[in-house]
């Protein structure tokens, strides 16, 4: 700690000193987000900056670092180009990619804010003996268990996190979560995630692993072809029942799994679906609009933010997927899906959407 805060004043001295130089601060938070802008003013531990998308406020216990930067230099290229009478070229206005937010954060802040009741002795009993039973139950005793599990609601998520854990239990743990895949569930992100993390792993293991001969006398065991479908379906599955739950952390799961899965270089043929995985994202967000939802203001800007340079990417896919998304994020008098990204930037800024 007092290492940070040495850091942090030596930082400081550096903006004073730069500071008759009209010199900017680029600030770098915790979260590994970078901002850059004018420096306003500090008061009552927050760092206030403008920039071109309006004034941000950044508290001073989220920054890393905080670095003075230089103005260009009167004797650059454009400043040349001005002093000889010449036009300056004009810089495009682009929307500026940031780093998606953490999401288990995110749902720690607005759970501390929520009523959540614990789940009495006799409701305890319950969750400890269906999940201790439901590996080796019949699909009616399943059936049981998630529909009982489900009338408990969010006071079975901790339980439903922290059963079937081990690798070879993930068909198990994928069946169980069956239970959160109930409609306005926003809560059930966090699980989603980290299973998703899990199997998704588990995937990738089985696609590097070589074919393997199996001896003559192992009898009905899965072929490398079988496994790999076992294992993207167990992927999908999670991506399904997040779609169903819906709300705005399971549409910044959901976002981000598929950012990834289409930005990459080479494409996964078990798992890529464009239409299939637009329409589920699209579905994730259908209560935004909603007034009795967990959606808040702060939470569409957010996703917007996500989006937007989504949206002009030289990627068919992330731009259908974003352009889906934005449609139920949005608020009215947006442009056209063909107008130019200084378009879209001039009209955020003006609208100030969702402040």
């Amino acid at each position: 700690m007092a290492a940070r805060v040495i850091a942090f004043l030596l930082v400081l001295g550096l903006w004073v000193s730069a500071r008759v130089h009209a010199a900017e601060l680029q600030i770098r938070t915790i979260d590994g987000q970078t901002v850059q802008g004018e420096y306003l003013g500090t008061d009552q531990n927050v760092v206030r900056l403008r920039c071109k998308y309006g004034v941000l406020e950044v508290p001073s216990k989220d920054i890393v670092t905080m670095t003075a930067v230089a103005p260009l230099p009167k004797n650059s290229e454009e400043s040349n180009a001005v002093a000889v009478g010449k036009q300056a070229p004009e810089e495009t206005r682009t929307f500026p990619e940031t780093q998606i937010p953490k999401l288990m954060p995110l749902i720690a802040i607005r759970m501390a804010g929520e009523d959540v009741p614990e789940p009495t002795h006799l409701e305890r009993l319950d969750l400890y003996r269906g999940i201790r039973t439901f590996s080796n139950n019949s699909n009616k005793g399943r059936e049981k268990t998630i529909a009982r599990f489900q009338d408990l609601g969010i006071k079975a998520y901790p339980f439903i996190a922290a059963a079937y854990t081990q690798p070879f239990e993930i068909g198990d743990k994928i069946d169980l979560l069956r239970v959160l895949a109930v409609p306005n569930s926003p809560f059930t992100a966090g699980v989603f995630h980290e299973t998703h993390r899990t199997a998704l792993a588990l995937l990738n293991q089985a696609e590097a692993q070589p074919p393997v001969l199996q001896p003559e006398y192992v009898q009905n065991a899965p072929n490398m072809a079988e496994q790999l479908n076992a294992g993207a379906a167990n992927v999908l599955a999670i991506e399904e029942y997040a779609s169903i739950a819906g709300g705005p952390f399971n549409t910044l799961f959901l976002l981000e799994v598929y950012k990834r899965r289409y930005s990459a270089e080479k494409m996964d043929l078990l798992l890529s679906d464009i239409g299939r995985d637009r329409a589920r994202l699209s579905s994730t967000a259908a209560d935004a609009g909603q007034a009795n939802s967990y959606w808040t203001a702060q939470d569409r800007q957010m996703l917007c933010e996500q989006l937007l340079p989504l949206l002009f990417k030289n990627n068919d896919d992330l731009n259908l997927l974003a352009r889906e998304l934005l449609k139920k994020l949005l608020p009215p008098g947006y442009p056209k899906w063909s107008a130019a990204q200084e378009t879209w930037v001039e009209w955020w800024e003006k609208k100030a959407a969702f402040k």
